[in-house]
């Protein structure tokens, strides 16, 4: 997913706990890593870090799982039995 938050609009999305609160559900998987960068590099608040980590989990997670059911979908009928825990 490409970013689409500049490097201003991150630093004040994380300028403090209720701007970040307001805007991280609407950042992507990008933006939440590159929000995340600045603030190691930055303010280095562990608050502000731990819940940019969080929210990036949440968010490569889903589209982890989302990559591996998309690949299910492409797998040969034969083969899908065979692929069950």
């Amino acid at each position: 997913m490409k970013s689409v938050m500049t490097d201003d609009e991150l630093d004040a999305a994380i300028a403090n706990w209720q701007v970040l609160n307001k805007t991280i559900a609407r950042m992507s998987e990008m933006d939440v890593k590159n929000a995340l960068n600045r603030e190691l590099v930055g303010n280095r608040r562990k608050d502000v870090t731990k819940r940019l980590h969080q929210r990036f989990c949440i968010l490569r997670n889903s589209r982890e799982r989302d990559e591996l059911m998309k690949s299910l979908e492409d797998t040969p009928v034969f083969l899908k039995p065979a692929l069950k825990f």
